[in-house]
């Protein structure tokens, strides 16, 4: 089951660009050959590239990784507006460290085979029934946004998140979102637990973090000034205790470069590309 990731702490997200300025020379990735299910996009300014992210306008647009070889004439479904065309496939080829140059026909995209997304679930046990309001007077929209508030101000907070997914036993009464509020510290949880449910009387899960949001966003600030334009994206992950990296191409260079900032293993990285199976 797919959980819906509604964080309410504050995050940072560093996104890195795809390619290094000119005066700025890369160094040159392992040679093999990748595939992707991403967006393809060709517009007045740039042939057919592989698109990371993809701006929201229409036309869309995007800046990315040139594809060599591409051809709109070998695939179906594409869509064109003002010079602009686009489309979603699986992409075969050749990666030399600044290209995929093709290998095999573009296919149907596969969404298993990108990077895994981030669970956001109730670390707590489920109660018998579901999770039922212990305080009907403060279950409500107000004490909740009071329970968020004081977890963001504890220093000792991992992430607070809610989860639109588990079984509620109970409907709360004039709240959008009817969920369970997770809040994780690595202080005194229950101490932490009292003073939350002074202020919420709803559905609560409090648990252990394994590290503070603060530690994770000055890792992640580290890991972005230590790959610089390697690094595609990345974010905070105070519900599981990490930092998640999405680069091009995960190699043994750039995991070397990770450990020398991070010796305990607290970053996750990830290829965007992934060896062709």
């Amino acid at each position: 089951m797919t959980r819906s990731p509604m964080l309410i702490a504050t995050s940072v997200l560093l996104a890195g660009c795809a390619s290094a300025p000119p005066d700025e020379p890369r160094t040159a990735r392992t040679a093999g050959t990748y595939a992707v299910s991403a967006t393809v996009l060709e517009s007045p300014g740039h042939g057919a590239q592989l698109c990371n992210a993809v701006q929201d306008s229409y036309p869309p647009q995007c800046g990315g990784l040139d594809v060599v070889g591409w051809s709109w004439a070998a695939v179906d479904d594409e869509e064109s507006a003002n010079g602009t065309t686009w489309g979603h496939y699986r992409v075969v080829g050749t990666w030399d460290g600044e290209r995929l140059t093709l290998t095999e026909p573009p296919g149907e995209p596969r969404d298993a085979e990108a990077p895994p997304m981030p669970a956001f679930a109730t670390p707590c046990p489920d109660p018998d029934g579901g999770w039922a309001i212990v305080d009907p007077a403060t279950a409500t929209r107000s004490g909740r946004e009071e329970a968020i508030a004081y977890a963001n101000e504890q220093p000792d907070l991992g992430e607070v998140w809610l989860d639109d997914e588990a079984q509620l036993a109970d409907v709360l009464p004039g709240v959008a979102e009817q969920a369970v509020l997770n809040a994780s510290f690595t202080g005194e949880l229950a101490a932490h637990e009292r003073e939350l449910r002074s202020r919420y009387g709803g559905p609560l899960c409090v648990s252990r973090a394994e590290r503070t949001q603060q530690e994770l966003l000055e890792l992640q600030q580290k890991v972005h000034e230590e790959l610089r334009y390697d690094a595609l994206s990345s974010s905070a992950n105070g519900v599981r205790g990490v930092v998640e990296v999405m680069v091009t191409v995960v190699d043994d260079d750039l995991r070397a470069r990770l450990a020398a900032v991070d010796p305990e293993g607290a970053v996750e990285l990830y290829g965007w590309l992934q060896p062709a199976g």
